[in-house]
């Protein structure tokens, strides 16, 4: 069994639990890649040195698309974020991925920070292939956007692609369409359009419904619209085909971005064609996984971090 460790060095301070998950495995005889844009510095956090015979007989480095090819499980090791960034990374490899939360939420973690020594519960379920250990699949989006008739940008995600203004004072004009059919126009700040997983980010915040992840569908969110008689957030069924189409209009900006990361802007006629992904990210459960129990612990836990602050 060979694993990939994705993790976000930002959030594990000096590798410390890397280095706790990277000797755990290699102690168990499994092989360990790792993305070769893993620079010297953080080498020697994880006492990892050329000349360390732990590089050449249990640790690779390699290119990104080795590691995806080499591996059966990946470990990601970071927030919501870091799953976001590695579903992507992942996309149509049939990889599992077990996160690991150093986070503010993690709702999509099978474990958290003080956890990281369940992996050995893991590892022994797995290599005996327990009944225990099962896949939640979650749905991805596949976005295009098409400029005089060609695509211009081509992205899949996990959790949502938005629409926004690029200006703080001017709405942006937006006409939503299902299957070719239009359905109505916003003059708006933006919209968003998200998966069941993404209906606890961005969506959520901005008045979309909490959709339970076994649920497959797609979620319309528009964003501060003016005067519209449609400006509830939409449900739609997992096989519908979105259209949005941007007008520039007074003199108005906007640009697209997916699951958080630095988009595009659009220019007048754009059309952003969102539908479901071919292929979904799995995530690796072995332990009881209750959505809405997990839901309502993560916020109480987040709200009383943020009221401890004052």
């Amino acid at each position: 069994m060979n694993f990939f460790l994705i993790f976000n060095e930002d959030k594990d301070i000096n590798l410390s639990v890397t280095k706790k998950i990277s000797d755990f495995l290699c102690n168990n005889g499994v092989e360990i890649y790792i993305s070769n844009t893993f620079n010297e510095k953080n080498k020697e956090s994880l006492n990892l040195k050329e000349t360390d015979s732990l590089i050449n007989d249990k640790v690779h480095f390699v290119s990104e698309k080795e590691c995806v090819l080499s591996s059966d499980i990946a470990i990601v090791i970071g927030g919501d974020g870091t799953i976001l960034k590695a579903a992507k990374l992942l996309y149509a490899a049939d990889i599992p991925i077990i996160g690991i939360n150093l986070g503010k939420v993690g709702y999509m973690s099978e474990l958290e920070i003080n956890e990281s020594s369940l992996l050995s519960n893991l590892f022994e379920k797995a290599n005996n292939k327990s009944e225990c250990i099962h896949i939640d699949e979650r749905m991805m989006l596949s976005c295009n956007v098409v400029r005089e008739g060609r695509i211009v940008f081509s992205e899949v995600c996990l959790n949502e692609v938005v629409v926004l203004k690029g200006d703080i004072s001017r709405m942006i004009d937006l006409e939503l369409s299902r299957d070719g059919e239009i359905l109505t126009g916003y003059q708006c700040d933006g919209i968003i359009i998200s998966t069941p997983t993404g209906s606890t980010a961005y969506s959520m915040s901005a008045g979309g419904a909490i959709i339970d992840p076994k649920i497959e569908c797609i979620s319309v969110v528009p964003l501060c619209p003016y005067l519209c008689i449609n400006s509830s957030p939409i449900i739609f069924s997992k096989d519908s085909k979105i259209e949005i189409s941007y007008r520039s209009v007074r003199r108005n900006t906007a640009y697209i971005s997916v699951d958080g990361e630095e988009g595009i802007p659009l220019l007048d006629g754009d059309k952003i064609i969102v539908s479901s992904a071919e292929y979904r990210t799995k995530l690796l459960r072995f332990k009881k996984f209750d959505f809405y129990k997990l839901l309502n612990i993560k916020l109480t836990n987040r709200i009383s971090e943020l009221a401890d602050r004052k």
